[in-house]
């Protein structure tokens, strides 16, 4: 888990993801949508970059 979000972090810090919104559909793209916990990790973690802008 993170190395995947590891990438999160990386498109973050590139400026491709900019919100948790992103971060949502990033996750449904890729297909890691139904493990909650990941969701719950990657949400967590994009508030946290949010936070620090």
């Amino acid at each position: 888990m993170k190395g995947t979000l590891g990438l999160f972090i990386a498109a973050k810090n590139k400026g491709i993801i900019t919100s948790v919104q992103d971060c949502m559909w990033s996750i449904i793209e890729v297909g890691y949508y139904p493990y909650d916990e990941l969701i719950a990790a990657v949400l967590k973690t994009a508030k946290e970059l949010e936070g620090n802008r």
